[in-house]
């Protein structure tokens, strides 16, 4: 089990998102919430299960 770092799944470009506060608005380009504009996030990998051996 460890953590490893990959790219922002939630950014469309480059730590930004594309969001409007009312649906009819315009949407603006700003900060993703959850990389925080970096780009990059850590991810925590679940050990894949082992397969037991037929006897």
């Amino acid at each position: 089990m460890a953590y490893e770092e990959r790219d922002c799944w939630k950014c469309e470009d480059r730590g930004r998102v594309l969001r409007s506060s009312h649906p009819m608005e315009r949407p603006t380009w700003t900060v993703c919430g959850h990389c925080g504009g970096t780009g990059k996030t850590l991810v925590f990998l679940y050990p894949k299960p082992r397969r037991r051996r037929a006897s």
